[in-house]
C-alpha cells in the first residue's frame, strides 16, 4: 500500500479541531460510500477520550467498485485494508501527527490484524 498523499488543513478551512474532525469523516464516508462496497469508517471519539492517535478508522473489506484512478481525488485506498487516520489543526498539527504516528496501534487494529 502506497503512503497517504493527501494533507488538507484544518486552517485552511478556518473550522476548529471537532469540526475537522466530522469534515475528514464526511469526506472519507462520501468516498467510501461511492467507491468502495461495503466499507465503513468508525469515529471520530467523544470528545476528551484518549484515543491513541486514531480519530477515524476505514476498514475496506472488498475490491473497490471504483477504482483510485476512476474517482476525483481518493483518500483511501484499492486494497483490504483497515487504516487508521489522525485529524490534526494548529499550528503544531505536524509534530502531534509525528507523536501520533509514533503510539502504538489500538487494540482494535492489533486484534483485526491477527485475525
Amino acid at each position: 500500500m502506497s503512503r497517504p498523499n493527501w494533507v488538507i488543513r484544518g486552517e485552511n478551512l478556518n473550522v476548529g479541531a471537532e469540526d475537522f474532525q466530522q469534515f475528514c469523516f464526511a469526506c472519507l464516508d462520501f468516498e467510501v460510500r461511492s467507491r468502495h462496497i461495503k466499507g465503513a469508517i468508525t469515529g471520530p471519539p467523544p470528545r476528551y477520550v484518549k484515543d491513541k492517535g486514531m480519530d477515524l478508522m476505514v476498514v475496506i473489506a472488498h475490491s473497490p467498485r471504483l477504482s483510485k484512478e476512476e474517482f476525483q481525488c481518493p483518500l483511501t485506498e484499492d486494497d483490504i485494508s483497515t487504516t487508521c487516520v489522525a485529524c490534526k489543526t494548529g499550528s503544531n498539527w505536524q509534530d502531534g501527527l509525528m507523536a501520533d504516528a509514533g503510539k502504538p496501534a489500538p487494540e482494535t487494529i492489533l486484534t483485526m490484524a491477527t485475525t
